[in-house]
């Protein structure tokens, strides 16, 4: 177990070990939480990952395919100016 200090700011570092094994990469979330006084850090999801099938979502949802909303969409945005 590894030791780490809290900055003024409420900063701290991961101890690249630990980045390591999770795969942790500059620039990843991390989701924080708190569960019986304990931190708990979670890597979040990538937005790539998070955002697969949105068009497959939007298709069902909307009753459109992704490309016919974007078109929808700037069409209202040159109306509005």
């Amino acid at each position: 177990m590894a030791i780490t200090r809290v900055s003024r700011k409420g900063q701290t570092t991961l101890s690249g070990d630990v980045r390591r094994k999770i795969g942790i990469v500059p620039g990843d979330l991390l989701e924080e939480d708190v569960e019986s006084g304990r931190i708990i850090l979670k890597l979040a999801d990538r937005p790539s990952v998070s955002l697969r099938g949105i068009g497959k979502k939007t298709k069902r949802r909307l009753k459109i395919d992704s490309t016919e909303l974007v078109h929808r969409m700037r069409k209202e945005d040159i109306e509005e100016h």
